[in-house]
């Protein structure tokens, strides 16, 4: 006989910029086509960040989506998964800085699928040490453009030059990945770039953002967006944790309790940590 289901369930939900709550909600047994899952760790998602900073989200909003846990319900229809079967939630959308969870963790599949020279950039010398130690053949720290007269794109372009002449670069880099979402990266990523090269855009960023068009016909640049992953994408990130061509450990820095669901996102905010999980069931 099945064990019977909680009849509620804890939830962390936006109470107003910067306040959470800890709720109780309803259970909802699953149809003959779903299952249950128990919810084992959730990870704080730069999207989980921006909710919780923000005042326009509904009140009703129930943070955190970068979930795992352990099946304890099985509709009638459903074949093939189990009882205690451990599963992940599929993740929304993620928007971190050049060396955060979305950008290290694109360095680890390029580094498992053999690429072979890998240059991280990051506004934080913290984030480019701990990319270099997880991968990163060169981590660059990114200076901030202090000269008002100077506008982002001309900072962009000067700074590619200087980085392409120190490296040796020859033309530039073969590919780039901007996994911050910032204009100044955007355009940094396109400049440096060899004749031909491609631009893959995988952070989330403004609706407008200005490139530099004349340097993206003139060198025939590619420009990629990518969000998310593609139906065989989620498959094969498990089949490289599962031949341990890939290592999370190192990214999760910090864990809390449910209960510290507000402490875990202050900690988030201040960007100490590379990525944080909560224990739902503590």
């Amino acid at each position: 006989m099945d064990a019977p289901l909680p009849t509620s369930n804890r939830a962390v939900v936006w109470a107003g910029a910067r306040k959470l709550e800890i709720q109780q909600r309803p259970v909802v047994p699953p149809s003959d086509t779903e299952v249950l899952v128990e919810i084992v760790a959730t990870g704080i998602c730069g999207s989980d960040c921006h909710n919780w900073e923000s005042d326009k989200v509904s009140r009703q909003l129930v943070l955190g989506h970068e979930s795992s846990g352990v099946i304890i319900k099985v509709g009638k229809d459903v074949k093939d998964r189990t009882v205690g079967q451990r599963v992940a939630v599929e993740p929304g959308f993620a928007c971190m800085d050049g060396c955060g969870p979305l950008g290290l963790l694109i360095l680890a599949v390029a580094k498992a699928y053999g690429l072979k020279k890998i240059v991280m950039f990051d506004i934080e010398e913290s984030r480019t040490k701990f990319a270099e130690s997880y991968g990163a053949d060169v981590g660059i720290v990114t200076p901030k453009n202090s000269d008002p007269s100077k506008d982002s794109l001309t900072f962009s372009q000067e700074y590619a030059k200087e980085i392409v002449d120190k490296y040796e670069l020859g033309q530039g880099f073969d590919v780039t990945v901007e996994a911050s979402g910032a204009e100044i990266c955007a355009q940094m990523a396109i400049c440096m770039l060899k004749s031909g090269g491609t631009c893959i855009q995988a952070g989330l960023g403004k609706p407008l953002t200005s490139v530099p068009l004349f340097l993206l016909t003139a060198r025939e640049l590619n420009i990629k967006g990518t969000v998310r992953y593609t139906p065989g994408c989620f498959a094969d990130a498990i089949s490289l944790l599962a031949r341990k061509k890939v290592d999370l450990r190192p990214l999760i820095t910090s864990t809390y309790p449910l209960t510290e669901a507000g402490k875990a996102f202050e900690a988030q905010h201040a960007r100490k940590d590379i990525k944080i999980v909560i224990m739902n069931q503590k």
